[in-house]
């Protein structure tokens, strides 16, 4: 899903428009949805996708790091690792009884990521090098997602909460689009 993104920026080698808070949010976003889905025995077919824009995630924050002017520095870079960590362990040691929080816990995340993009789109009036092909299909794979989450795990009310917002705000972001 963010191949496009990922080509885009290393035949650019430029991140005008994109936003390095939203970027670093979408790592701890997968990993929990990773781990929620993975604790709760859900069939991998509802969650395998996530897996693989995991990697794409962590591979568009190295590309952000490569290109970002001024570059980062190593202080920020430990950090970010540091809380990759951290969200993943904490994730993994969470009580039976609170799991349900994992999917819910992230939707100030999801907020905040895809809000501070469509800000920056709004007003630079432009998505830089924000790819029409990943946002579109970062818009239709949540859609997606609504139904197979349905059909694989069942009415997860604390899943289908996070997917229906990234719905939204995936739309939001399509609509910003002009290319």
């Amino acid at each position: 899903m963010k191949l496009p993104q990922i080509v885009n920026i290393v035949i650019t080698k430029d991140i005008v428009g994109l936003s390095p808070s939203a970027f670093y949010t979408e790592v701890p976003l997968s990993i929990t949805s990773i781990v929620y889905n993975y604790l709760q025995g859900n069939p991998f077919i509802s969650y395998g996708e996530t897996c693989i824009i995991s990697v794409q995630n962590v591979v568009l924050v190295l590309l952000l790091w490569m290109y970002m002017k001024p570059a980062p520095s190593l202080q920020t870079i430990l950090t970010v690792i540091l809380v990759f960590i951290a969200v993943a362990t904490i994730s993994f040691n969470l009580p039976v009884e609170l799991q349900y929080l994992l999917p819910l816990a992230t939707l100030p995340l999801i907020l905040y990521s895809r809000g501070i993009q469509i800000y920056s789109n709004y007003s630079m009036g432009t998505t830089g090098q924000l790819s029409l092909i990943t946002t579109l299909l970062q818009f239709a794979g949540s859609l997606v997602r609504i139904f197979t989450t349905i059909q694989e795990v069942g009415l997860d009310l604390s899943l289908l909460a996070v997917i229906s917002l990234s719905v939204i705000l995936n739309g939001i972001l399509m609509s910003q689009v002009r290319r």
